[in-house]
């Protein structure tokens, strides 16, 4: 039997643990629930449809760390302060950069990416879209700052924070919701991690590595800016040069190749069949 102190130790990180994951659970299904009671079925399957593509690249963001959790935690404990100050950079620096990335390719591109993906079922709405796309760029630098608390086990303050913004963004959210629609989601998720985690989250993990948290913020949130106006200039260009939807209108606007055979044909013959197709390419109705 696990003695008072041993049992502390061990319950600890798996209660906050369990923290984190009521935290996930509400800030995905809590403004589900309130979109469906206050705006209908129609506003949930635009809302789940496009918060969906718009955090793909959270997703990736979250497996690519916790694949890093295993060296973060050897490094936490051989003491090397100077390996984790500088992964904590470039993983901040390079998820701001990849999270902009896919962000400005949707910020163009995202309402036609829903309407194919949903086979023209649902229209997105770029308002609701760009919202997400911003919170994920905004969110990328505490999320990689988090993995090395989780990493490390000392967890306490990203679960605090996690809840504190997770309740923050559902009151906001049933407040907004009935005024300016389901944008109040991105806008609710935006104001409750400004107030918990922005600052909370990575401060923590530069106390945790022995850096300079003002240093730090003062070089992390002008490259975010920076990295996010040169990608939506870049995805600007490209959107207006791109000649991929030319080809593609041409090929929805041509009819399929139809060959119908009188029934008393019968089969034909491959060398039969590929004469007709030829002809009828041609414009040619007798052969040579």
């Amino acid at each position: 039997m696990l003695k008072r102190p041993s049992f502390v130790l061990y319950s600890n990180p798996a209660f906050f643990f369990g923290i984190m994951t009521l935290a996930i659970a509400l800030s995905v299904q809590g403004p589900v629930v309130l979109t469906s009671a206050l705006l209908g079925g129609g506003a949930v399957a635009l809302l789940v449809t496009t918060r969906t593509l718009a955090f793909l690249m959270r997703q990736a963001l979250g497996m690519t760390t916790a694949a890093l959790w295993p060296e973060l935690t050897r490094l936490d404990a051989t003491g090397n302060g100077h390996a984790l100050r500088r992964c904590h950079r470039l993983l901040s620096v390079g998820a701001v950069a990849l999270c902009s990335a896919f962000g400005d390719m949707l910020w163009w591109e995202g309402s036609e990416v829903i309407r194919a993906w949903t086979r023209g079922r649902i229209a997105g709405n770029d308002a609701l879209l760009e919202l997400f796309l911003v919170s994920l760029v905004l969110q990328a630098p505490w999320v990689a700052s988090s993995a090395f608390m989780i990493a490390t086990n000392r967890h306490k303050t990203v679960a605090q924070c996690w809840i504190a913004s997770s309740v923050i963004a559902v009151g906001t959210c049933a407040l907004l919701l009935p005024v300016v629609g389901v944008v109040a989601v991105p806008i609710s998720t935006l104001i409750g991690e400004a107030i918990a985690c922005y600052q909370f989250v990575i401060k923590e993990a530069c106390d945790l590595m022995g850096d300079d948290y003002s240093g730090f913020a003062l070089r992390l949130w002008p490259s975010v800016i920076l990295i996010s106006v040169i990608a939506i200039v870049a995805g600007r260009l490209g959107h207006a040069i791109a000649v991929g939807p030319a080809p593609y209108a041409g090929w929805k606007s041509a009819q399929p190749l139809q060959l119908r055979l009188p029934p008393q044909h019968g089969r034909l013959q491959s060398r039969d069949l590929t004469d007709r197709l030829l002809r009828r390419a041609t414009g040619h109705n007798s052969p040579c």
